[in-house]
């Protein structure tokens, strides 16, 4: 409580008698001075403030905890939903009936593919990523292709490495797509190993149309390597143009 002088307005302290602005004497009784308009809004905003913010913090949370089985499924339906639209149908291990001593086995997850290759002429790995072309239809990127196994009886008895390196780097010159850095390198991924040919080539290596002269010379004239799916238990293997038919495993 304060007291205020009659005369001049001055508010003063409770036990002030005398007035030292004016000199009037005070009279005993107060009166209670009321803050201004402004500091009553100051202070109900500022009191308002915090009981909102938690208002709204406890109605999501109670919110999240009356649903939270609601909330846990959807995340689960999501990534389900994920899952299944970027599963390769081809996924698993088919393997090639064993006709003419020849055997294949082609082992796929997700977007890298794995491709064994054996007959009388050829002991080859071949491994990259698959690409969906259409519905039924994929192929291997042979940009990322790896190729490592045996060409059998490649060489001629008398034939010697140096010869046929030699002879590698004419033809190669000679068709001019390979530059002096690819043949190299592509010597370098081969040796002879008594009449048959070792190979451990990485693909990556080399320019598009490096890639199809190699892939070319090994393995024949076509410049893919094509899958298709026949039903859900068969596939067709197109290599070297011929087709081979794989089973589920």
């Amino acid at each position: 409580m304060s007291k205020k002088c009659s005369n001049c307005g001055k508010i003063l302290e409770e036990h002030e008698k005398i007035c030292l602005e004016c000199g009037t004497l005070v009279e005993e009784h107060s009166i209670e001075v009321q803050p201004s308009v402004d500091t009553q809004n100051e202070e109900l905003v500022q009191n308002n403030n915090v009981p909102v913010e938690k208002s709204k913090n406890n109605r999501i949370i109670n919110w999240i905890q009356k649903n939270i089985i609601v909330v846990c499924l959807t995340i689960l339906i999501l990534i389900g939903a994920v899952v299944f639209f970027n599963q390769n149908p081809l996924n698993g291990t088919w393997a090639a009936e064993n006709k003419d001593n020849f055997s294949g086995i082609v082992k796929i997850k997700g977007s890298k593919v794995n491709l064994t290759l054996q007959d009388e002429f050829d002991d080859l790995v071949i491994s990259g990523k698959i690409n969906k072309e259409a519905s039924k239809e994929y192929s291997i990127d042979l940009s990322e292709t790896k190729i490592k196994g045996t060409f059998l009886n490649f060489f001629d008895e008398n034939e010697t490495e140096n010869a046929f390196y030699e002879e590698l780097r004419l033809e190669f010159k000679e068709s001019g797509i390979l530059t002096n850095k690819e043949i190299n390198s592509f010597i370098k991924a081969i040796h002879k190993d008594g009449k048959n040919l070792k190979i451990d080539l990485n693909f990556s290596k080399f320019s598009k149309g490096a890639i199809g002269e190699l892939w070319g010379m090994m393995l024949g004239s076509s410049s893919k390597v094509r899958i298709e799916k026949e039903s859900r238990n068969k596939i067709v293997v197109i290599l070297q143009d011929s087709q081979i038919e794989l089973v589920r495993q």
